[in-house]
Parts: structure tokens; sequence; C-alpha cells
């Protein structure tokens, strides 16, 4: 049974938003947050940035109210994939606020990251807004603190990384993939030191 919200992290230029694309591929995402002006698109580094982005200076706020979290949506049902780089500071608060849902935390190696965050658009992205990192020294430093974060958390929690695999994704959400889904994991960037794991809630 998938729940009500996936909150979704991982550092910029991770990979994360190809692995959430993926995802909301899956039955019972609700993907009613995407519209127009929520989408980016970056050929070169096939880049691509879909729906709703929470977090400091972006679109909705860190406020982890139901109000706000709900907000980008234009329906409710379905699981809902709560994306923002910045819930790596806060994850302990939604563990508990939230302890139904679960937690997916994206790895990446920060050089490799912001590498290729850069070769992608870095602070000329459209959607989301990168400004609160300011410059690279301070994207250095933020995703490197974040990354430390996801690490710490995930190991108070014992969770397993595993590579994003179609075998690793069709178990997890317990439902079979379908060609088109396989077709998008030819896009998946630095797949060999990209690794994943989910904390599940109660349900």
């Amino acid at each position: 049974m998938l729940p009500n919200r996936i909150f979704f992290t991982g550092i910029p230029g991770s990979s994360w938003s190809k692995v959430s694309e993926i995802i909301e591929q899956l039955d019972g995402i609700n993907t009613s947050d995407h519209s127009d002006t929520r989408l980016f698109i970056h050929s070169k580094e096939k880049g691509r940035h879909a729906g709703a982005y929470f977090g400091n200076g972006m679109e909705f706020s860190l406020d982890l109210s139901e109000e706000n979290i709900n907000s980008p949506w234009d329906t409710l049902s379905g699981t809902k994939i709560v994306k923002g780089h910045e819930w790596s500071t806060c994850l302990p608060e939604i563990l508990t606020q939230y302890p139904n849902d679960w937690i997916f935390l994206i790895y990446t190696p920060v050089n490799t990251s912001i590498r290729h965050w850069l070769n992608s658009g870095g602070f000329d992205i459209k959607y989301p807004n990168y400004s609160f990192y300011k410059n690279k020294e301070t994207m250095q430093e933020m995703t490197t603190h974040q990354t430390e974060l996801m690490l710490q958390f995930s190991k108070q929690h014992s969770a397993t990384w595993n590579h994003f695999t179609p075998n690793w994704l069709s178990t997890t959400f317990n439902q079979p993939l379908t060609p088109s889904i396989y077709k998008l994991f030819d896009d998946v960037h630095h797949a060999s030191n990209m690794l994943v794991t989910v904390i599940k809630g109660k349900n």
C-alpha cells in the first residue's frame, strides 16, 4: 500500500529529478502539481524538473503544515511526491509529524552532483529558483551539509542503500513496471555512484 505522501530529497544535481520522474509514472502517483510553469528541461544533460519544489527561495516553503504541503496539488487523491532539497534539514520533524508517510533519500557524491547541476543549467535554471545557494562555493558547503544529514538520518534508522534499478523500484513499490518505465532508466545519470533508500512509515 502506497502512502499519502513521499517526502523526496537529494542534493541539486544528484539525478533526483530523473528518479522522481520515473516514480511519477507508477500507478497511484498524483501528478496534479505538474504544470507548464513548473517545468524546466535542459537538453544538454537531459535534465528535467517537473512539478512543485519546496525549500528556501522555492515556490513553496519548508513549512510542514498540511496546508502548505498539500497546496501545489489540484486533487489530493493518490500519493504525492513532495520534492525538496532541504527536507534533509528537517527529516526527524517530517517523521514525527507524518509518521505514516515515506521518506525517499537519494545519495550522489557532492562533487559529481554539482558538476552535473552546473552542466544542466546551474543558476540559470528557470524552475525551481536556486538563488538561495548564492554561488558555487556556498552550494558546495550547503550540499555537503545536506548530504551529511541524510547519511546520519539513514544510519539512525538502519536504512539500506541500493542502486536505483527497475527491480528495486518494482519491489519497493510492489508493482510491475511498464516497458515505457524501463526505457526511462536509460537516461538516469551517474547510476554507478547514485544510491537510494526509502524509510517507510507505519502503514
